[in-house]
This record gives structure tokens, C-alpha cells and sequence, in this order.
């Protein structure tokens, strides 16, 4: 919860006759967490200024609120109420990511391909591809290809006979099509590939 991250703890303690106000509330920490300190965040900088790592203080194995802060100047106090204000005005969508479908349809007489990908079901990435291909001419039937959240690729030679793969690497799919086609062929080239990404649905 951003307001548990970035609540400020206002500890007075007096020395003798000395009053000393102690925050922990993030600082701009140079170069980044030293001893004692946590990264809670970069202020993003600007006008000619990098970005700056903020930093919290910590309490060590102890977990002890009393023992003393190092005090925060302003400026520290500026940015910690500056990433406060962002972070409440962020909002995190709530879904889920759902995996995704290729396909590829073939008309081998005339060496035409149909593709879709990043389709949620099965049935309809085999429409679409199946579409693409009569579109560009082909007379697309039963010859299809599909997978699931993996990257899938399309070799072919001389022989004019497409191999077809698919692997979570797509240098996997790649050379395992390579070597199926160098078995029967020359020239062997890639002509498609591409990986299937997962969709985030968000919830309603």
C-alpha cells in the first residue's frame, strides 16, 4: 500500500535543553543506499538535473522507532511529499494476463501463407489466418499450424516445401526448422516468424 510506504514518522526527542525534530520520510541518498539506508524510489530529476536516488532510514536487525534520524532538510521533505502525491494519483489496473494464439494456414500449391497471432482462442487465430490467406489468393483448407505463447517460424529451400516450428526461443524454432529443411534441401531461408504475447484483460 503506497500510504504504508510512504507514511511519515515524526519522532521528538529532547537532549538536555535541545529540542530535535527526526523524520523518516525519503532523502536524496548521492549515489545510492548506504549503511542504514533502503532505495525507496529516483526523483526524476529535471532542468539540467539527473535523476536522484531517495533513500529511507532504517532501524538495522532491531526494528527500534526510537533511536534517532538523521533530521531531514527541506528539500528531502519536498520530494517525499512530491512522490507521495504521484504515487496517489497512480492507479494500478486489476485483470490478469491471459496466454495467446498463432496460426498459419497454408495453400502449399500455391506457396501462399495466412498468419494471425496474439489471438485468445484457438478456433478464431485458425479464422483469421485462414482469412489472411484466401485474401492473398490462396486456397486455404485443413493445412494449419498453431501455437500457444511460444514464437514460431517458417523455413523453406529449393524444394519449395515450407517446415514448420515452434519453441519458447525463437533461435530454437529457428535452427530446428533449418536443419529439418537442410535435410531435404538447398537455399534454405526463413521466411516468417514471430512470437505470440500474452494479453492483460483487465477486470470489470
Amino acid at each position: 500500500m503506497i500510504g504504508k510506504v510512504f507514511n511519515l514518522f515524526i519522532v521528538s526527542l529532547s537532549f538536555g535543553c535541545t529540542g530535535i525534530i527526526y523524520a523518516q520520510t525519503p532523502h536524496v541518498c548521492g549515489a545510492g543506499p548506504g549503511p542504514n539506508e533502503v532505495q525507496a524510489g529516483m526523483h526524476p530529476g529535471g532542468a539540467g538535473v539527473a535523476p536522484t536516488p531517495l533513500c529511507y532510514w532504517v532501524n538495522g536487525a532491531t526494528g527500534n522507532m526510537d533511536e534517532p534520524r538523521m533530521p531531514i532538510d527541506e528539500e528531502s521533505y519536498r520530494l517525499g511529499k512530491e512522490i507521495m502525491k504521484q504515487n496517489s494519483l497512480t492507479t494500478q489496473p486489476r485483470g490478469y494476463w491471459k496466454k495467446t494464439w498463432g496460426a498459419i494456414a497454408e495453400d502449399r500449391k500455391k506457396g501462399i501463407l495466412g498468419y494471425s497471432t496474439g489471438i485468445t482462442s484457438l478456433r478464431h487465430a485458425k479464422k483469421i489466418a485462414r482469412e489472411d490467406c484466401r485474401q492473398k489468393g490462396g486456397s486455404c483448407g485443413s493445412m494449419m499450424f498453431a501455437y500457444l505463447d511460444e514464437c514460431a517460424v517458417v523455413v523453406a529451400g529449393n524444394n519449395q516445401k515450407n517446415i514448420m516450428e515452434s519453441a519458447s526461443d525463437i533461435d530454437f524454432a529457428f535452427n530446428t526448422a533449418l536443419n529439418k529443411c537442410k535435410a531435404g534441401a538447398t537455399d534454405c531461408r526463413i521466411y516468417y516468424s514471430n512470437c505470440t504475447k500474452p494479453k492483460f484483460i483487465e477486470s470489470k
